[in-house]
């Protein structure tokens, strides 16, 4: 039983560590897994660290310059920052760029107002500098705004349904003198993109003119004039060039990628447009970014002004475009309140309304997601939760702002007509004619393997995934909406209710489909649209955030019990060790365990769990017996034949190798590394792993790790147990992690060991468990 034991547990450790490492490690901030491992939730969680709203940080500017606010007033028409200080968190920031922003916002002022909005460039001196991840700060002026909450409280709430900016507050100080409370509000740049999308190395324009570059009032050709809303100007790319700022491109030719969207959405016939489109631009999320600007009444935006205050994001691993939402300090306005739910959509100058929304399916598609947005949050039981609670944050500060543009009765006031604005307009949108629609209501969607709810499907395994739809008009139809990857399209088939499609009895109001088998490791994502009997063919997603809110399950993937082959050392942090080449490159170490030389021809490695071969072997690449071979990790193949096409990750990476036929032999995820200091199996090939002096193509076996020697024994008993589990060992073991998965992955007890350490079990489930201290798993039973 003991062998057996031991051969299982790396099989159950790599396949439940999946999720925990996607989760980790693979995904935007933007996306979490959910509690049980089931769903992949898009819109942030609470946001922590620079934009955290629990409390106000303090940021003080500090100029060494008598005449700063001079020098930083004529240097707003020429973008040019002021060499400044900053200390945020009782950390200083010397040699910073600080300058005004804003147009309106400064513009606009009244005379002698200091109250000015600020940008802040971190990098303005020193590389690589930056502020809890961001290198670009705005501390905006609330300018129209006497509550101060209208665009940190757009950002909160947007963010539940399409990328949006973070937001919160802090309370700035010049020279310290007290300048007053500002909303913080994050810049639009490769930090954001990050958050949203799984690669920031694609191409980032604002729809606005280029500096320099006459366009009309407003930037971007003038606001509604069909030159700056992804309207076709031509085949020649240089037109667009008058209208659009690029930010950022890691792609040749980025300007025809925006032509070619742009001719696709204006000159494609109505007819083609469903199935022409969605190759160029992201359909779900411009829906998405459609609904949030109108729900929300953002008059600065792609929906009103067609230009400037919108931005376009090409990602590379979709291959389409994405409008998103910028400058929300002109939302929720009581103007806005009784802005139609089809705002612009008779105005061919805003084609993504005037074209998209003339298409039936999508039209019902962006009505779904209007009504979502309206419950969850313009509702007044939830907005006004956010006004009361942001209010009573900044109460003191407000009252006594040096710098205000608004008195505190303005802010007073201000607070009752934004609650009006809430109330308004949820009953607005809740009471027109297409938005008061019946959706049909979707419920128990859950997938099966071999007839058992919830089991990960192996290779060569189909899923059944099963929904209950009702509907008091009918159901027309029932789709399921699956993609073999993380991002990108979905692949849409039909859900039936006749008793032969996985859906049980036929005419029950369960339907079912079956999604086909895919190669291990595969990560699968799917949705279910449910389409009404009426006139309108009115349709509700489940989960109704899609399809960036989706469900999901991966393939299991094959795990060797007696890899030959081991991941024996990482150098992550490489200054000493060269390659062929004469470059201190980082590196992988592999380890033949076994007395006979092996063939790796076709083995990879990858630090990519949705593409297990990122990197094959050459052919002809063989381990000798006991041997070791060193791979460097420099994404540069044209140096050599054992040059890997990714790097690593000083701050952590995740690592697996597998051989020719897929499957994993090993499988290593480490944290922060030293420089010079290898990741090391000790003793060669079996070892936990220890950080030491590396030793590149050359033994571990420098010392012996304490731990290791401890938890040779390790004893868990009982085991099965029910009520509670003891674990000891022979060694010292205190102080050390023990952390503990169920069978489905999902961590669930986390705790320090003492020499002897009790873990209440009387809670648990019947089941198999993994525990695991340092790199060392147990398997533990639960029987009761």
């Amino acid at each position: 039983m003991k062998k057996w034991i031991l051969f299982f547990l790396p099989t159950l450790w790599l396949c439940v560590g999946l999720i925990n490492d996607l989760t980790a490690q693979k995904l935007p901030s933007g996306l979490s897994v959910s509690q049980d491992g089931q769903r992949l939730v898009f819109g942030e969680k609470r946001v922590t660290g620079f934009y955290d709203t629990a409390d106000i940080k303090e940021v003080r500017f500090y100029f060494t310059q008598s005449d700063y606010w001079q020098q930083l007033t004529n240097n707003y028409s020429r973008s040019a920052d002021l060499l400044g200080k900053m200390v945020y968190d009782g950390v200083t920031y010397d040699s910073v760029g600080i300058a005004f922003k804003g147009q309106t916002s400064y513009n606009r002022l009244p005379s002698g107002a200091q109250k000015k909005s600020f940008s802040v460039n971190m990098q303005y001196v020193k590389e690589d500098r930056n502020v809890e991840g961001y290198e670009s700060l705005n501390f905006n002026n609330a300018f129209e705004d006497p509550t101060y909450l209208r665009e940190v409280l757009y950002g909160i709430l947007a963010r539940r349904h399409a990328p949006a900016v973070r937001t919160n507050f802090i309370h700035l100080y010049i020279n310290d003198q007290d300048w007053g409370i500002y909303p913080n509000v994050q810049q639009i740049n490769g930090e954001f993109i990050k958050e949203w999308w799984f690669s920031n190395d694609g191409i980032r324009w604002r729809a606005d003119s280029p500096s320099g570059v006459g366009g009309g009032p407003g930037g971007g050709g003038g606001f509604g004039r069909g030159l700056a809303a992804i309207n076709y100007l031509g085949a020649d790319t240089s037109l667009y060039k008058n209208y659009y700022t690029l930010k950022r491109s890691e792609v040749s030719n980025p300007w025809e990628k925006l032509m070619q969207a742009a001719n696709k959405l204006n000159q494609t016939a109505l007819a083609d447009l469903e199935t022409v489109l969605p190759t160029y631009i992201d359909i779900d999320r411009t829906l998405w970014f459609l609904a949030t600007e109108i729900a929300f009444g953002d008059d600065d935006s792609y929906v009103h002004k067609g230009a400037m205050d919108y931005y376009i994001y090409w990602d590379p691993e979709t291959q389409r475009l994405t409008p998103i939402e910028v400058d929300g300090n002109s939302s929720l306005a009581t103007s806005r309140a009784t802005w139609s739910p089809f705002y612009n959509e008779t105005n061919g100058n805003y084609p993504l309304l005037n074209k998209m929304l003339a298409v039936p399916a999508w039209r019902q598609r962006y009505l779904a997601h209007l009504r979502s947005i309206n419950e969850a949050s313009i509702n007044p039981t939830t907005s006004h939760v956010h006004v009361d609670r942001l209010a009573k944050k900044i109460d003191a500060l407000v009252k006594t702002d040096p710098r205000a543009l608004y008195t505190y009765a303005n802010f007073t006031s201000g607070l009752t007509i934004l609650k009006n604005f809430f109330t308004n307009r949820y009953n607005y949108l809740s009471n027109q004619v297409e938005v008061n629609r019946i959706a049909p209501s979707i419920s128990s969607t859950h997938y099966r393997v071999g007839n058992v709810q919830g089991q990960l499907p192996q290779i060569g395994q189909s899923v059944q995934v099963r929904s209950t739809v009702k509907g008091s008009e009918g159901i027309s139809n029932v789709w399921l909406y699956y993609s073999n990857n993380l991002t990108g399209v979905f692949t849409k088939i039909q859900m039936k209710d006749d008793g032969n499609n996985a859906d049980g009895s036929a005419a029950d109001g369960v339907y079912g489909a079956t999604i086909p088998a895919f190669a291990a490791g595969t990560y699968i994502r799917y949705y279910i649209e449910a389409v009404s009997n009426n006139s309108a063919k009115t349709v509700s997603y489940d989960p109704v955030g899609a399809e960036h809110d989706v469900y999901f399950y991966q393939v299991q993937t094959p795990l060797s019990s007696t890899a030959a082959v081991v991941i024996n050392e990482v150098l992550a942090s490489n200054t000493k060790d060269l390659d062929e080449n004469k470059q201190a490159d980082d590196w992988i170490e592999l380890y033949n365990t076994t007395n006979n030389r092996i063939n790796i021809s076709g083995y990879s490695l990858t630090d990519n769990l949705t593409n297990l071969k990122k990197w094959v072997f050459p052919e002809g690449t063989f381990i000798e017996a006991k041997g070791f071979l060193t791979v460097w990790a420099d994404e540069d193949q044209k140096q050599g034949l054992l040059h890997a096409n990714f790097k690593l990750s000083k701050s952590g990476e995740l690592l697996i190798l597998s051989d020719s036929n897929g499957i994993q032999l090993d499988r290593v995820e480490f944290g922060e590394q030293q420089d010079d200091q290898g990741y090391a199996r000790v003793p060669d090939g079996t070892g936990s792993f220890v950080i030491q002096k590396s030793t590149s193509n050359a033994s571990n076996n420098l010392t012996t790790s304490v731990l290791d020697l401890a938890l040779r024994g390790l004893k868990i008993y009982p085991n099965p147990a029910q009520d509670q589990v003891n674990i000891e060992a022979e060694g010292e073991i205190e102080g050390e992690i023990l952390t503990i998965y169920n069978a489905q992955g999902r961590l669930i007890a986390r705790q320090i060991l003492q020499q002897k350490t009790i873990v209440n079990t009387n809670n648990w489930p019947n089941g198999t468990y993994l525990l695991r201290i340092g790199a060392v798993g147990r398997k533990l039973m639960i029987l009761k």
